[in-house]
């Protein structure tokens, strides 16, 4: 989570044009959820695809890693309204976000 969270605050400082970031944690029963947000410049989610050249790779290994720890990974951005990262792993066992 330690690495995620660096990843995600590392898309901040480089490409969201934001002076702040929030980074907030919450324990629901066996899931550890971790959220950053920050209010800078966004990007259309579905504009890019990982590896296929218009994209770092970085929101990709995140992704793979946090789905290998049995987690998932949610991140809802659009241009002009910042970005949220969500990201939610078992603290025990399998388990998922709640819907």
């Amino acid at each position: 989570m330690f690495r995620a969270v660096r990843e995600l605050l590392l898309n901040v400082f480089k490409h969201a044009g934001a002076l702040e970031a929030n980074v907030s944690l919450a324990r629901t029963g066996d899931l550890l959820e971790v959220a950053v947000e920050d209010r800078g410049v966004g990007f259309e989610t579905g504009a890019r695809a990982p590896g296929d050249g218009t994209a770092g790779f970085g929101l990709l290994s995140l992704r793979e890693q946090i789905v290998h720890i049995g987690g998932t990974v949610e991140i809802a951005s659009a241009r002009g309204h910042g970005t949220r990262a969500r990201l939610w792993v078992p603290l025990k066992g399998e388990s998922r976000p709640p819907e």
